[in-house]
């Protein structure tokens, strides 16, 4: 392989999912591969990262964005002003951006983060540097009435971008077969074991007293209403009432949105009589940490996920899954083999899934050490970054031609 210099551009100093995949990739042992990335100013946990690691870094201000709705007495509505405001902080981000990737006469531009797309693709082409958008999201398909998706499907052409996607249900609802077939590459999660090695903030008292009390199902994810926490509870309170012994752990915090889902959440459990079986950890750093307690990993979203990191990190550790029936979901859990899949709006079918897995300690088990042996096969970190740096080289040598 060539000598790259790689540019990543971050939508966040938060330290969420998506920043975890670019540092993995960041962790590379191929030598012919450097790493820069840019990250808005400011402070956040995904810094304190890249310091750790010794990673080189710019930040750069971001404007301000508007959100593009608003709620007034519990409906939604369109946000007219969101539209010029936040075009024309765009504009000042892409000429931004565009003075520090000239700066720094990198050969790659890779950006991560729906913002990071726009303003580094649309940066990258007018000084003609290849560019490869992480996309991690699925577009809501009513998005700015429908055309979010075009729109971005419009950028991807104009920036003549190269797509990177975790699960092939990504692919199927953002682009066309002809598009997809010479653009977009899928890249399965991966994840670094070492990282499981960590001790911090769960004490073994806490770790006792949570195994004894029965079976501890888990939920790791950003708390928002579309990674489907509330059906969570709901279900494990028809388990509950079934006289099963268990516990259920809601780990994550509302990283990009404010706390009135994760209130609301709270509410829910505080005036249920089952409230002293939950525990809500908020955002956590050493979410393997709380991994380490569970049983079972709970994946309950209710609109496509294109391919929770949990789903990995949980096999990684001999967890079986519990895993909704929508976007990349099913295509990491093997149904009956590392995990089960349910209907996603069935919460009674949740709840008879939770129920069999927690009456049948030998299936949990067997189920696991399934999961660890497809992680191991199929999701192993040196081949996540080997596909990464391969594309990476692809996207530079087709810019070219």
């Amino acid at each position: 392989m060539k000598n790259i210099d790689v540019l990543i551009i971050e939508e966040t100093a938060s330290f969420a999912g998506a920043q975890y995949d670019t540092l993995l990739i960041q962790r590379t042992l191929t030598e012919a591969v450097r790493y820069k990335s840019i990250l808005p100013e400011g402070k956040g946990a995904f810094i304190d990262k890249l310091k750790e690691e010794r990673h080189e870094f710019f930040q750069v201000k971001y404007p301000f964005l508007l959100k593009t709705s608003f709620t007034y007495r519990n409906s939604s509505f369109f946000n007219p002003l969101s539209l010029p405001f936040n075009l024309f902080s765009m504009i000042y981000l892409v000429w931004r951006l565009k003075v520090e990737i000239k700066r720094m006469n990198i050969d790659l531009v890779v950006t991560n983060g729906m913002r990071a797309h726009f303003a580094g693709g649309i940066a990258s082409r007018l000084i003609k540097k290849p560019v490869v958008f992480r996309l991690m999201d699925i577009i809501r398909p009513n998005l700015f009435f429908g055309l979010g998706r075009k729109i971005f499907n419009k950028l991807c052409k104009f920036c003549k971008a190269k797509i990177i996607v975790p699960s092939k249900s990504v692919r199927l609802a953002m682009f066309s077969k002809d598009f997809a077939k010479q653009n977009v590459s899928v890249i399965y999660n991966a994840t670094d074991s070492d990282d499981f090695n960590c001790n911090d903030g769960v004490t073994q008292k806490q770790l006792v007293f949570w195994k004894e009390a029965g079976v501890v199902f888990g939920c790791f994810s950003r708390v928002v209403p579309w990674k489907g926490q509330k059906n969570f509870i709901y279900a494990a309170e028809n388990l509950l009432s079934q006289g099963i012994k268990a516990n259920f752990l809601i780990v994550g915090g509302p990283v990009f949105s404010s706390d009135t889902y994760f209130d609301e959440l709270k509410s829910i459990v505080s005036n249920s009589r089952y409230q002293n079986h939950f525990c809500f950890t908020g955002f956590v750093d050493n979410v393997h940490d709380y991994l380490k307690i569970v049983d079972c990993v709970v994946v309950p979203s209710i609109l496509p996920d294109p391919c929770p990191r949990v789903m990995v990190e949980s096999m990684a550790m001999k967890k079986p899954l519990i895993g909704s029936d929508l976007g990349g979901i099913p295509e990491v859990i093997k149904h009956g083999v590392s995990g089960l899949i349910y209907k996603s709006d069935n919460i009674v079918d949740l709840g008879n899934q939770m129920s069999y897995l927690a009456t049948n300690p030998e299936k949990m088990k067997e189920m696991g050490e399934n999961g660890f042996n497809r992680q191991k096969s199929l999701y192993r970190l040196s081949e996540y970054q080997r596909l990464h740096e391969l594309n990476f080289q692809d996207a530079i040598e087709k810019y070219s031609q």
